[in-house]
């Protein structure tokens, strides 16, 4: 009824020290990747105050100087 496949062998064979260098090779890409997610959260948010800072500044001193 059910078909086994028989175990691979050759090039198709899992190598362990393959496995185990794509294991470090995945860690390290996400580690990367947080590392540059955290970066440029960071940056967005920085620029998302200074921005609110400028419109703040603008909504304040603008009537005062004849901009608004």
């Amino acid at each position: 009824m059910g078909h086994i496949l028989p175990a691979p062998t050759g090039c198709d064979a899992p190598s362990t020290q393959r496995s185990k260098t794509m294991s470090l090779l995945g860690i390290f890409l996400v580690i990367v990747g947080l590392v540059l997610a955290i970066k440029i959260t960071g940056f967005v948010l920085r620029l998302v105050f200074v921005g609110l800072i400028v419109l703040g500044l603008y909504l304040l001193v603008g009537p005062m100087l004849g901009a608004g």
